[in-house]
């Protein structure tokens, strides 16, 4: 999993408006599902500041389609 999120974060560094995963995990011995979105974030200067994640947890199909949307929108 480090890898795959590793693999989001160079996209990033490399000029890309996004990046997309999907990721299975457990927490507390429970399966998880998720969809991780990346994405840069700039300093005043238009330079790479950090890189923000948001993780959402895909229980239904509704979820994916709603995050598909914004990464859709962020690539704009």
């Amino acid at each position: 999993m480090a890898a795959l999120l590793h693999q989001g974060d160079q996209d990033i560094a490399t000029g890309a408006a996004s990046a997309s995963s999907e990721l299975d995990f457990t927490v507390n011995g429970n399966p998880v599902h998720c969809q991780c979105l990346k994405f840069p974030v700039a300093g005043p200067d238009g330079t790479l500041l950090m890189i923000g994640t948001v993780l959402v947890n895909v229980a239904g199909q509704e979820a994916v389609e709603g995050m598909l949307q914004s990464l859709e929108r962020l690539r704009e």
